[in-house]
């Protein structure tokens, strides 16, 4: 059972069932409200096994989406992925874009791959400073966050 902070001892939801059920609903849910996939597209920003992308034209696309506040995603960079950070409750569905912890968002301004999802596609990658990317989603109890899943071949 969980309980909200704002209101000590009070249950948001009766069984551990309906918490799991709350939080796959509120995934299709983001992944329904933020098409980051026809966002990028829109720009021209397409999977490729060749093509890299800045930073720059990654987050204009996003930002430039219809219903999107300007500068609302919220970006953050690690060698493995790279995320947009929401912040908000799976009990009442409601997100705000967070900014990342710490200082910058460690992202690389220039040489993002965003890789078809085909596997086999993808050329091995020898400079481990290269990394791929494949869009993917992920949202906990807490927080939700929206990424790009990048791994070094």
């Amino acid at each position: 059972m969980a309980f909200t902070t704002l209101f000590a001892g009070t249950a948001l939801f009766a069984t551990a069932q309906e918490e799991v059920v709350a939080f796959f609903e509120q995934v299709v849910h983001q992944l329904d409200r933020l098409p980051t996939y026809t966002y990028l597209s829109v720009a021209g920003i397409l999977p490729s096994i060749t093509k890299t992308y800045t930073n720059a034209q990654i987050m204009a696309a996003l930002n430039a989406a219809p219903g999107v506040k300007s500068s609302a995603m919220m970006m953050n960079c690690t060698r493995w992925s790279t995320r947009f950070n929401v912040q908000g409750s799976v009990a009442d569905g409601v997100f705000v874009p967070a900014r990342p912890v710490g200082e910058g968002n460690g992202c690389p301004s220039e040489g993002i791959m965003y890789l078809p999802k085909n596997e086999s596609s993808t050329p091995a990658v020898k400079n481990t400073e290269t990394c791929a990317n494949r869009l993917s989603a992920e949202i906990t109890m807490a927080t939700a966050v929206y990424y790009f899943d990048r791994r070094c071949e």
